[in-house]
């Protein structure tokens, strides 16, 4: 077994692997030397330690060790600072996201390349994917979205920015901003009519701040044609006095009753 099994670090950072041996019921026994290589970006030392390559590019490597003829792997996720810029034109998705790519897959629409959430997906037409590290916290994201309809349905399709959604709702024909569910502590709604096989622009902004010794959130959101002038006011606003004070940007889609096409995603700072 080669611990840490999962990684998930910045450009630059290290990790100290290390080999462990088990017998044949499961038992550990001992950590020991082993030869490790490393399949992807980055270097690893005779010691186990791990360096991760100094890239603004989302990656991930796989590390190997061996013992005598025992081998183990461990996975690592480099994921760089913002901003970041997906446009699928270079692959469908970024292999560092979690909870993507089996419920996405790359599709050339009118003559763009572009991501869709498929709703052939046995489980998982409803979900979410995340992008990053835990730790982010007041950044904006945004992206070009579309819903298909069926059966007179249409999907649903969300930004997540530091454990907030914003949801472009197709049954209910409303924007929502609220927080995690099946609890949803917080949430508020406004109606918002759109149509299925037109682009929109979506954006949703979440800034921590202080007032008279208090911490909340500030959540702000906007929906807007693609093909038109990004507008001043934002859609929905809302405030959470208890608020999340971290968390991954991310994607929420509910494929069930139609597909949903996602382009030109941009996570940046809020000040940037």
């Amino acid at each position: 077994q080669i611990v840490p099994a999962d990684s998930l670090v910045r450009p630059g950072e290290k990790i100290n692997f290390r080999a462990r041996l088990f017998d044949e019921r499961g038992r550990f026994l001992k950590e020991v030397p082993a030869d490790f290589t490393v399949e992807g970006p980055g270097a690893i030392g005779a010691d186990g330690v791990y360096v991760a390559a100094d890239t603004s590019a989302h990656q991930a490597g796989v590390v190997h060790g061996k013992v005598g003829s025992l081998t183990g792997t461990a996975r690592i996720r480099v994921v760089p600072d913002l901003p970041w810029v997906f446009d699928f034109n270079d692959e469908a998705v970024p292999i560092t996201w979690v909870g993507a790519r089996y419920r996405h897959q790359a599709r050339n629409l009118d003559g763009d390349q572009t991501m869709v959430k498929v709703s052939t997906i046995p489980k998982g037409a409803r979900s979410r994917a995340w992008m990053g590290h835990p730790d982010m916290h007041d950044y904006t994201v945004e992206a070009d979205v579309r819903g298909d309809v069926k059966d007179n349905k249409m999907p649903d399709i969300g930004l997540i920015a530091q454990r907030y959604t914003l949801d472009l709702m197709g049954a209910y024909q409303k924007l929502q901003i609220r927080s995690w569910v099946p609890v949803m502590r917080m949430a508020k709604s406004v109606e918002f009519p759109w149509r299925p096989d037109v682009w929109y622009r979506m954006k949703f902004s979440v800034t921590t701040e202080e007032q008279d010794g208090h911490i909340r959130a500030l959540l702000r959101g906007k929906v807007w044609p693609r093909d038109q002038e990004e507008p001043a006011a934002w859609t929905i606003e809302a405030v959470d006095e208890s608020p999340n004070l971290n968390g991954s940007p991310g994607l929420y889609g509910n494929a069930k009753d139609a597909e949903l096409y996602l382009d030109n995603i941009r996570v940046f700072p809020n000040d940037s």
